[in-house]
């Protein structure tokens, strides 16, 4: 079990509740031996505790008692990485997403909508499900006509400078830039009309830009490339 049943990257804690001749037990010991604890077939009659990663014996630790009554303490530090290309993912549900099985899908609902993760890695052979609420914010679903005649937002798609006009009559705005989670990326800031902004750092996909001034507000979209 412990070199077949066990896949190799999982962590192994083994220790002695009760204390045997182990030299008699040969099959565990070839086991132990193989994981990296070569000391397991003489012991005999003492407490152990071994720790391993199997498939790295260069991970073993182990302690062994000086005699049955031994008290004996193990500390070790645990750290592993899963590797992205062994991982699945399936969110749900996928019919307001681009693509419903890539890590961080675009996402363009209608409605507040919690979608589920499934993550799958295909090494290990273990699932972890997760969840995220996406909020609609009804200001993004303005008519893009509507919008077009109040701001201009250019180039659109942008790679570092995004510039805004308005025909609103206003030299000031706040200006917020929003993704499709609804999180604000660019805190709302005071600019000057026309302005332009940086969004360089900013991750490639969709983005809402929010202009308020003293007469109203108004949502444009962009496409961060």
């Amino acid at each position: 079990m412990l070199t077949n049943r066990i896949p190799d990257g999982d962590f192994i804690l083994a220790y002695s509740f009760q204390h045997y001749d182990y030299s008699s037990l040969p099959v565990l010991a070839n086991a132990f031996n193989a994981l990296g604890f070569s000391s397991f077939g003489t012991l005999s009659n003492v407490p152990f505790i071994f720790f391993v990663q199997k498939g790295k014996p260069n991970t073993a630790q182990n302690v062994v008692g000086a005699d049955s009554l031994a008290i004996i303490t193990l500390n070790v530090i645990i750290s592993s990485s899963a590797l992205l290309s062994n991982m699945t993912f399936s969110w749900s549900p996928g019919n307001t997403l681009n693509d419903s099985t890539i890590q961080s899908p675009l996402a363009l609902p209608h409605d507040t909508v919690v979608y589920y993760l499934t993550v799958t890695d295909t090494v290990r052979h273990c699932t972890s499900v997760d969840s995220v609420t996406l909020y609609y914010n009804c200001a993004a679903g303005i008519d893009d006509y509507a919008s077009d005649k109040l701001i201009t937002l250019s180039p659109n798609p942008a790679t570092n400078q995004l510039t805004i006009t308005t025909s609103l009559h206003a030299k000031h705005a706040m200006v917020s830039i929003i993704n499709v989670l609804g999180q604000e990326v660019l805190p709302s800031s005071i600019f000057h009309l026309p302005s332009s902004i940086d969004v360089s750092m900013l991750p490639a996909g969709m983005y809402f830009l929010e202009l308020k001034t003293e007469q109203g507000s108004v949502v444009k979209r962009f496409v961060k490339e």
